[in-house]
């Protein structure tokens, strides 16, 4: 019995330090990434690319800025982009923060699972979980217009990952500056 109990300590012993050299080994050194020409910062796992496209709206054409690091199945980003400040000021803001969650959840072929309503330095915001693609993911994002700037700051997993701490870091990470 007493080798058999040795024999366990040291298995479970190896198998602890095989856990944490692969988790050492697997961990991204997570960095704050400052845009101080579009006023924000958010600590990523890695350093982000960053990408523009116009997407066509009923307004017109709206540039979006994204900046974005996909690691595995999971994705980071914060998008940004300027609507006209008389369109801004004629329909609200939460006109156009539902207009943003409702595209999110149309672009994902998701379901709205849950909304709060959150601000940032007094600036309006939305907090939201969509299930994505059949529910094989999950979109987390905090949704923020600051004046006419939408950001939109996203983590995209697989389902069972949606409140992984890395999540949680990254969108809590955001501020504006």
């Amino acid at each position: 019995m007493n080798n058999y109990s040795s024999l366990r300590r040291a298995l479970l012993t190896c198998t602890g330090l095989f856990l944490i050299f692969l988790v050492t080994c697997t961990q991204v050194e997570w960095t704050e990434y400052r845009s101080e020409a579009d006023r924000f910062a958010a600590f990523f796992p890695g350093t982000p690319t960053e990408s523009s496209k116009t997407v066509n709206t009923a307004i017109g054409p709206i540039e979006m800025k994204i900046y974005g690091v996909a690691k595995k199945q999971t994705a980071f980003s914060v998008v940004l982009s300027d609507y006209p400040p008389e369109h801004v000021k004629r329909v609200g803001s939460a006109t156009i923060l539902d207009g943003a969650r409702d595209g999110a959840v149309a672009n994902t072929q998701g379901k709205l699972l849950s909304e709060l309503i959150i601000e940032i330095a007094g600036n309006p915001g939305r907090d939201l979980k969509i299930s994505a693609a059949g529910g094989k993911g999950t979109v987390r994002a905090k949704l923020f217009l600051v004046g006419s700037r939408l950001y939109q700051v996203l983590a995209v997993t697989p389902t069972e990952d949606s409140y992984a701490p890395q999540v949680g870091r990254f969108l809590e990470s955001f501020k504006l500056l």
